[in-house]
């Protein structure tokens, strides 16, 4: 559903003091000089802010592509990262790309972790020496690896492959590839071969990018409920979505969250919502498979937030079968709308100052408030062109190699 939920009340309205803290104006966050969404591309000049901001709130810059993307040699070193998992499943993905014909002669450098823990400093390593070398990373694994994975090749303007090998594999599904391991390699080698690198917009919330989703509240814990799980029972969906209902039937414990929104005209939009979970959305594909209202819009350059109300284990139900179904924006608990760009402040005593986030599968620990934007420059994606398309492309400059994507490829 998306009406709008009341604003609060202005300070005057009553004199008690919670009354009075969740009251108090937000200084305009999104104009904060470290926000992720205060930047352009590389090499190119901002826009005016629109009219319809107020003064005292600074508009970002709208960003341009740049008008080429990194070169590609198809010699170049290939920086594999692949993530933790049994034993006898490493040992298939390495038997694979040791014996794939496409990675006949090449370059190959693995980067393993030796605890998933150690995943992002094992992707910052291999960005690190293919940055050093004019060499790719090639990201094999879960949300998770993929992930670490964007976000050291972003932050070093590495072009980066993927091999999605996780549960669900959102990302690489909208992006056209194939979920066999086989197949994916040779998307990657004849993509490389051709020079075919496109740029994709990640979301980043305080600086960490995320190219799926990002959450605080009911999701990061039905995550870590999940991971154990899928540790004990093994990793299938059938596990996460058991593990999944039985974290949405525990009770629930709300929060009061104040949020400043933009959208597309650079307009500033303040609410007050009592909230069991908040998840921003970067993936069309995801949103749109439960049924969130305006997910279409996560692939227009644009994040789709989404709202829960604390409710019973009976509503939770209800809402579950309506995801299911793909019609989840039509219950009553759920609120969603697009933005550009969020600002997330606790509003009175009852949240801390220092929340769990989730994003793509990983959790970390944020102080408040949390900034989400898209990312101020792009992420190169080495891969053929997808068949449909709704990811948070950036526009294609004139006589660019990277292509724009298409419609959102049905599952």
């Amino acid at each position: 559903m998306t009406a709008d939920r009341p604003t609060f009340p202005p300070r005057h309205a009553t004199g008690h003091p919670m009354a009075q803290a969740l009251a108090q104006p937000l200084a305009h966050p999104l104009a904060h000089p470290s926000s992720p969404a205060a930047g352009v591309w590389p090499g190119q000049r901002g826009v005016a802010p629109a009219s319809a901001t107020p003064a005292t709130s600074a508009t970002p810059a709208t960003p341009a592509t740049p008008a080429t993307p990194p070169p590609l040699r198809p010699d170049a070193p290939l920086h594999l990262l692949m993530g933790r998992r049994e034993r006898a499943q490493m040992q298939r993905i390495r038997d694979t790309v040791a014996g794939h014909p496409a990675l006949a002669g090449r370059q190959l450098h693995w980067h393993v972790p030796a605890r998933a823990a150690e995943t992002p400093a094992a992707a910052e390593q291999a960005a690190r020496a293919a940055a050093a070398a004019g060499g790719l990373v090639l990201a094999i694994g879960g949300d998770g690896t993929i992930n670490a994975a964007a976000q050291a090749c972003w932050q070093r303007g590495v072009p980066m492959g993927v091999v999605c090998q996780g549960t669900f594999n959102f990302f690489s599904r909208q992006q056209g590839i194939s979920p066999d391991l086989g197949e994916a390699i040779g998307q990657f080698t004849q993509a490389l071969d051709q020079g075919l690198v496109r740029p994709v917009v990640p979301g980043v919330v305080n600086g960490q990018t995320f190219l799926v989703n990002a959450s605080l509240g009911l999701y990061p814990r039905l995550l870590a409920e999940r991971e154990a799980a899928k540790r004990q029972f093994g990793r299938h969906r059938a596990v996460a979505l058991v593990s999944g209902l039985l974290s949405l039937l525990r009770a629930q414990r709300g929060q009061v969250l104040r949020l400043l929104e933009r959208d597309g005209q650079g307009r500033e939009r303040q609410r007050m919502t009592l909230t069991s979970t908040l998840f921003v959305g970067n993936n069309a594909l995801q949103l749109e498979r439960v049924g969130v209202d305006e997910a279409e819009k996560a692939g227009r350059r644009r994040l789709v937030a989404t709202t829960l109300a604390p409710r019973s284990a009976w509503s939770m139900l209800q809402m579950l079968w309506q995801a299911l179904r793909g019609r989840m924006g039509q219950h009553e608990a759920v609120d969603s709308f697009s933005c550009t760009a969020l600002t997330v402040e606790a509003a009175g005593w009852r949240l801390s100052q220092r929340v769990r986030v989730a994003f793509d599968g990983e959790r970390s620990w944020m102080h408040l408030p949390l900034r989400f934007a898209l990312a101020s420059h792009p992420l190169w994606l080495v891969a053929p062109p997808p068949q449909a398309a709704g990811q948070n492309a950036a526009p294609q400059a004139e006589g660019s190699a990277a292509p724009l994507a298409g419609r959102v490829a049905q599952a």
